[in-house]
């Protein structure tokens, strides 16, 4: 059984091999994130990475605005995500089993999972590319999100599920469940489990 903490990790690392390959000349493109080109997407991942970061003190996700005049918006994804990643490492080993903080911790690292590795597959699909993900890993992340995720509780930021077929790569599976359309370009093409 995978741990919170290695689901992160693997999030994590999915996510980071995905922004090291966006090239400055891709930024303009469309994301499956309706209205948003690639390089919005990479300052929300970064966002993103800041608010789990304020999970782990506060318990609340708090997301910064996204600052202006980035000139290169993929390496402060990946600083941010690395950061985020540090952080998370230094608050479990810190954190006395059953606290608050422990929790915090927890959450941030479910939470994440999620985002990261959903956006993972939304950077590749823009750029057209295989997104990666090893579909051991996808059906991890599917099941937390499935058992965390209601119909009621999707508001704004998931669309309605997407049908796709049940044998279906687990990435496809876990991608159509939060509202994505596998066949936006980097479906399909799961990876094989990771060792």
């Amino acid at each position: 059984m995978t741990t919170t903490t290695e689901r992160l990790g693997r999030s994590c690392e999915v996510l980071l091999g995905t922004l090291r390959d966006v090239r400055p000349d891709e930024l303009h493109r469309a994301t499956p994130c309706a209205g948003w080109d690639l390089r919005t997407l990479l300052l929300h991942v970064a966002g993103s990475a800041d608010g789990f970061a304020t999970m782990l003190t506060s318990g609340g996700f708090e997301q910064p605005p996204a600052p202006n005049g980035v000139a290169d918006p993929a390496a402060h994804a990946i600083a941010r995500v690395e950061q985020f990643a540090r952080s998370h490492r230094e608050a479990t080993v810190a954190a006395e089993p059953g606290t608050k903080r422990a929790k915090f911790a927890q959450d941030a690292a479910s939470t994440g999972a999620i985002e990261l590795t959903v956006h993972a597959w939304d950077v590749a699909t823009a750029r057209g590319a295989d997104p990666r993900v090893p579909d051991d890993h996808a059906a991890d992340v599917l099941a937390l999100v499935s058992s965390l995720l209601t119909d009621e509780r999707r508001g704004d930021a998931f669309g309605p599920r997407v049908a796709v077929p049940v044998d279906a790569p687990a990435v496809d599976r876990l991608v159509a469940f939060l509202g994505r359309a596998p066949s936006n370009g980097g479906g399909g093409r799961g990876l094989p489990p990771s060792r």
